[in-house]
């Protein structure tokens, strides 16, 4: 048996199982020993009865005296099974629901018991314990025992049996790496690892094997990235010159001043921009800390030598603002025109146009700046002379998609500018981005924002509306952001369409109300924003649409309804719409459920303003599965890693960064260009 063999060659897998595995994701018998323990009881504690305490799992050896079996009194086809259990110690009650244990397990015979010790109407029993014959091989006494994931109709006893079964079978597994580089990585092999994860006898063999298999995950991970950093500077990319001279021209006609960190990271671009090589920069920073600036900075220098430029927004609404900023920034400069593209229109210098003109005006080079959402991926869209691909939002878009953006122009590869409001952790920085280089904003131009975030229960509702009822006649406006755009039976969480009613005719009649969502129309989003943005509107109902890229002077109150379900990021972005320009803003969290790891986020939430700090905790309380919040960030979800490893993150950089110094076609490593093309590929077909 290898290990690419169906599951159902392994003895115990009928088809029945075999379903019920398949919707675990165990097709192979890889998969079935990738399927790693969530937890383990542990039966290393070997104890007598009279020793053995309560709520402590431990192992027992002694003789079954009584067993008896019946009808459960309380529920129905239960059967119970009674024992007495006895060592030299004394003797205990036991109790098995399920008929098959009162047929297996032996009379008077020298077995283990594992399990725990309960009180049950003031007489100590065990309930449910494993057991095992003595004189057998033993599986679980004395040991460590995996506590696998399930799905409907699988047991742990079925589990456990299939990978013994298989490990019983299974060829020696081939190793990633040579025996010398395990030895200097002080790891153990590959196959003994995935022996001992599922059966370890102690600690220190669990501890082992966890090593090992982490440090596959974090290596080969990192490992793929760094390649295709050094892959990379294979491609051709336009090498844009652009004088300092023309750069404070470019810079002079803002109407806003650059802060100190804002010039390093443009100086960091435009130093990129210069080598014949793309450029993949990642440009993460607070909410407000002005990266749509370095965006509009670094897009017209580019235009400004006669290159085009996509700039790709995950929204419409965020696309259409974005066009407007940069239209307006940009409109005198004679020969530049500049283009919106999405799925619901087409703009080219504030008029309507064709989408077919546009395919045309870019192709034959006429638009300089082609701004959209994914619409602009569009095979048909082929860009005569692409220098520059910026994405706003990048975690929206998959890695094929970028990769697709910076194929649309013929021969030479455009440089990349991904910008991203949510902060990204060190260790996600450092496991997660060796292929691309990281600018970081923390400075906000208008100075610390200052919100303040409370959460508000159901009870305080009413106490909370005439609070807001207040600001606004104060001129105040404010943003209510509810989860659905319409009722759900299932969820019971406000939706847009109902709170919008319920606020306009039952709670502010006096005042102007907005409703938003993404299924509208582009031009009538842009009807809403612009009159909540010229006052026309004192509230903007909305969804999780306006958690980027909108900015409205005025509005100071965020509203957050369902808040818990919400990711820490997603919260943060909502919250950054609020408190803008130096002004204090609030934050309240409508909360509908009662969960105490809900509320301890929230709590988290309310404690903490920096974006970047909010971001370790939000990768702490979700790992980095959920962290983005969408699949299309391409990323691994990680089985045994650990992301506040820090040692052992920077100890497989390390690795990976030493062997391609000295293989960095991997030539000495027969399988690793494999797995690596394998990690990549499965990152693009996430997106």
């Amino acid at each position: 048996m290898t290990i690419n063999t169906p599951v159902t060659e392994i003895s115990g897998v009928g088809k029945a199982i075999s379903f019920f595995l398949s919707r675990l994701g165990i097709k192979t018998v890889l998969d079935l020993l990738y399927h790693f323990p969530i937890s383990y009881e542990d039966f290393s504690n070997v104890s007598l009865i009279a020793n053995a305490q309560n709520g402590i799992t431990v192992t027992l050896r002694g003789k079954i005296l009584e067993l008896t079996s019946r009808k459960s009194w309380h529920k129905r086809g239960l059967s119970v099974t009674e024992a007495i259990f006895q060592d030299k110690s004394g003797a205990i009650p036991i109790v098995w629901f399920g008929r098959y244990v009162a047929v297996n397990v032996p009379k008077n015979v020298d077995i283990y018991l594992m399990g725990s010790v309960q009180d049950y109407q003031g007489k100590r029993q065990m309930v449910n314990p494993l057991w095992e014959v003595v004189a057998t091989n033993q599986v679980y006494a004395k040991r460590l025992v995996p506590i696998y994931s399930l799905t409907l109709k699988l047991t742990q006893w079925v589990v456990r049996k299939i990978v013994k079964n298989a490990l019983a079978n299974v060829q020696q597994i081939e190793d990633f790496y040579p025996e010398s580089f395990r030895v200097q990585q002080k790891i153990i092999s590959r196959d003994e690892a995935i022996r001992l994860i599922h059966n370890p006898k102690n600690i220190a063999e669990l501890s082992q094997a966890r090593k090992r298999l982490a440090f596959d995950e974090l290596f080969l991970m990192q490992l793929s990235r760094l390649y295709s950093f050094e892959q990379r500077k294979k491609f051709k990319a336009p090498v844009i010159k652009i004088s300092n001279s023309k750069i404070k021209e470019i810079i002079s006609q803002l109407p806003f001043s650059l802060t100190k960190e804002q010039g390093i990271v443009l100086d960091e671009i435009f130093v990129d921009l210069n080598k014949n090589y793309p450029m993949q920069r990642l440009l993460q920073g607070e909410v407000g800390s002005g990266k749509s600036a370095i965006a509009f900075v670094t897009t017209l220098t580019v235009v400004s030598v006669g290159y085009q430029v996509i700039y790709l927004a995950p929204t419409e609404v965020l696309a259409r603002q974005q066009y407007d900023s940069i239209f307006k920034l940009f409109k005198k400069i004679d020969g530049i025109q500049i283009a919106l593209l999405t799925s619901s229109s087409a703009i080219l210098n504030l008029k309507d146009s064709s989408k077919q003109a546009i395919f045309k005006n870019v192709q034959n080079g006429k638009i300089s700046i082609l701004i959209g959402t994914h619409v602009i991926l569009n095979d048909k869209i082929k860009i005569k002379k692409l220098g520059l691909v910026v994405v706003d939002e990048q975690h929206r878009f998959g890695v094929d998609q970028r990769f697709r953006a910076q194929k649309k122009s013929n021969g030479q590869v455009p440089h990349l500018l991904s910008m991203t409001a949510t902060p990204i952790p060190r260790t996600m920085q450092l496991a997660f981005y060796g292929d691309l280089d990281v600018s970081t904003l923390k400075t906000i131009p208008y100075g610390e924002r200052q919100v303040k975030t409370v959460i508000v229960r159901a009870e305080q509702r009413q106490q909370m509306e005439e609070r807001l009822r207040l600001r606004i006649q104060r001129g105040e406006q404010a943003y209510i952001v509810c989860p659905l755009i319409n009722p759900s039976d299932i969820l019971e969480v406000r939706a847009v369409s109902d709170e919008y009613k319920r606020l306009q005719h039952k709670v502010f009649p006096e005042f102007k109300l907005g409703f938003l969502h993404g299924k509208m129309k582009i031009e009538e989003k842009h009807k809403v924003l612009n009159d909540f943005k010229i006052g026309g509107l004192n509230i903007l109902v909305s969804t999780s649409v306006i958690e980027v890229g909108i900015d409205v002077a005025n509005a100071n109150i965020m509203i957050i309804e369902g808040a818990e379900r919400f990711g820490l990021a997603q919260l943060h972005q909502l919250r950054g719409r609020v408190g803008r320009r130096g002004k204090e803003g609030f934050c309240l969290l409508f909360i509908e459920s009662s969960s105490v790891n809900s509320l301890a986020r929230l709590r988290v939430f309310t404690k903490i303003n920096n974006g970047f700090e909010l971001a370790e905790q939000d990768l702490k309380l979700r790992g980095p599965g959920e962290w983005f919040g969408v699949r299309q960030s391409g990323f691994t979800e990680f089985k045994i890693a650990d992301l506040n490893d820090v040692n052992l993150i920077n100890e497989t950089k390390l690795a990976a960064i030493s062997i391609l110094r000295t293989d960095p076609e991997l030539k000495s490593y027969d399988k690793l260009p494999e797995i690596i093309n394998n990690i990549t590929q499965k990152a693009v077909r996430a997106s």
